[in-house]
């Protein structure tokens, strides 16, 4: 049987990630009104919730809280707190309810509609956290974080100048704003100016030493510009602030591989593997690395991990296919290209019309 090598470019990806902090609890306001507009027992019940929020009782302040409402019916301040306590305790259905009472009741306040944007995201509802941001907007267009958290919505939708519009409007009412120039930075990447998202990721790190993944993504940056040995830097501080941080390994390793040095990369790869056990990514660039290094059953098994973790990973399948060619293995070769023809990889037509599946 002829030999054929197939001379091939692995398909190796590495993750360029925006700013999605998690929700924040706000602290509850503890003022004390004047007991001649809310009942003094209703006030002691709602004093008692905040303590319990600010304390991680979410549970136990929302009984408080539902008690000074049964007491003070327009109690405002009550409904939004216990609005944060049940986001605090994952049920944002309710969350947003309170928060429309609280706008019942004082339709300017622009918290409520901000903490209901925050709650309508979480429950996938970006549409309806869009109009909410934009409602707080008007009512007080010098926040910052309501046109940041607006842009994040629009970078979501794949609206990139739309998304910079608001970190634009962000960055003026906030100078020093990390997360909006992190964030600037990645829609930048996503419309192709390179130099501009490094830029606005260094301002990030600027403003923010200690933002892990602005690193991260200046290395993702530098590397697409060919430039691996500032990419492999980069990395290398993120993961000097994070040595949890796997994606920063995974994509120092992809910076390695690019430079052909595939023991460092296999290195990195596992160390990300070691710290996130089912990434699958992670799995597929170690196999493509093995691959050069010939080790083919070492890359098989890999590969074979990669689509337990992820049986749509459609290019683990084509790489698979490679090593098993280099096996001698051309019909299980030949069974994953056209899976992952059949899954969209248009590279593996080449492979199948290579004269190797046709014998």
């Amino acid at each position: 049987m002829k030999k054929l090598l197939l001379i091939c470019s692995l398909c190796i990806f590495s993750n360029v990630l925006f700013s999605q902090d998690t929700l924040n609890v706000l602290s509850a306001d503890t003022t004390v009104f004047d007991s001649n507009y809310v009942d003094p027992e209703a006030q002691k019940s709602y004093n008692q919730g905040a303590l319990q929020l600010e304390s991680g009782n979410p549970s136990e302040a929302i009984q408080s809280f539902t008690k000074a409402i049964k007491l003070h019916e327009k109690f405002e301040k009550a409904y939004f707190n216990r609005g944060l306590a049940y986001e605090a305790s994952g049920d944002f259905g309710k969350a947003i309810e309170d928060y429309k009472k609280v706008l019942e009741l004082n339709d300017t306040a622009q918290s409520a509609y901000y903490q209901m944007a925050r709650s309508y995201e979480v429950n996938g509802d970006d549409a309806k956290a869009e109009e909410a941001y934009t409602a707080a907007i008007n009512i007080d267009p010098n926040v910052a974080k309501y046109y940041y958290y607006r842009g994040v919505l629009k970078f979501k939708a794949e609206k990139y100048e739309d998304a910079i519009r608001d970190y634009n409007l962000a960055l003026v009412k906030k100078s020093n704003y990390a997360y909006a120039y992190n964030d600037r930075g990645s829609a930048k990447r996503k419309m192709g100016d390179l130099e501009g998202a490094a830029e606005d990721y260094s301002k990030a790190i600027k403003h923010n030493p200690k933002l892990t993944f602005a690193y991260n993504n200046l290395g993702s940056v530098k590397r697409a510009m060919k430039k691996n040995s500032e990419a492999i830097q980069e990395y290398t501080n993120a993961i000097r602030l994070d040595k949890k941080y796997h994606v920063a390994y995974n994509n120092r390793g992809r910076a390695y591989y690019d430079q052909a040095k595939y023991m460092k990369a296999v290195n990195d790869f596992t160390e990300a593997i070691a710290i996130k056990g089912n990434y699958a990514f992670a799995y597929n660039n170690r196999g493509a690395a093995y691959l050069k290094l010939e080790k083919w059953d070492d890359a098989i098994k890999d590969f074979n991990k990669a689509i337990e973790l992820d049986p749509d990973y459609a290019f683990a399948y084509l790489n698979r296919g490679i090593g098993k060619e280099m096996k001698r293995d051309l019909d299980g070769a030949c069974s994953d290209w056209r899976k992952a023809q059949e899954m969209g990889v248009s590279s593996a037509e080449a492979y199948l019309s290579g004269g190797v599946c046709n014998q």
